[in-house]
């Protein structure tokens, strides 16, 4: 599930903000899409963002928690972010608040900058999207941790090798059914991805 925010005006210097998130494999993150403004119709008072160009910046949770703290706390980011990829492209993210009432995300990709405005009940939406993809993140961790510990203990019972300790193999059994069962309504919650 996706989020997406579209500011058009009529000075043609809007954006639109595309927020989606991986939460399997080794592609695991918070993606946020921003696109200028490509123009503006007086008639019916929309705007357009057909071929703009977009800036992609893929987040961690620990800066996905950065943007959460900043909402709740109505605080902006002391600090920018800073990417730079291996070929030396450098983007800059700020989260600063504007007018006492906006918080203004701003994305500089080398040669272009891209910024939206967020009002308070946007704010509300962006704050409560990522903790829901947070969430989807850490169920992701866990299907992981599940699947490596049954492939462990199969792989102990198949070598023929036991865990020296009963209790401790006891308690592996233990932890490994528990992982199962929260693993199992993870499932049962029918994510669709």
């Amino acid at each position: 599930m996706g989020l997406s925010l579209f500011k058009p005006n009529a000075k043609n210097t809007g954006a639109a903000l595309l927020a989606s998130f991986n939460s399997k494999g080794d592609k695991k993150g918070i993606f946020l899409e921003l696109i200028p403004q490509t123009g503006w119709s007086e008639q019916t008072k929309n705007g357009s963002f057909k071929g703009g160009e977009k800036i992609t910046v893929k987040f961690s949770p620990q800066e996905a928690a950065k943007f959460v703290h900043s909402l709740e706390n109505q605080k902006p980011f002391e600090k920018p972010l800073f990417h730079k990829t291996a070929s030396g492209e450098t983007t800059t993210i700020n989260f600063v608040i504007w007018k006492d009432v906006f918080f203004a995300l701003s994305v500089n990709k080398t040669d272009r900058k891209v910024g939206i405005l967020l009002s308070e009940d946007e704010q509300v939406l962006f704050r409560e999207w990522l903790k829901f993809a947070l969430s989807h993140i850490f169920s992701g961790w866990l299907s992981e941790d599940v699947a490596k510990a049954k492939e462990y203990l199969q792989s102990k019972s198949e070598n023929g090798q036991q865990i020296p300790n009963k209790s401790r193999q006891n308690e592996s059994k233990k932890l490994a059914s528990f992982i199962e069962e929260e693993a199992q309504s993870v499932e049962e919650d029918d994510i669709p991805f």
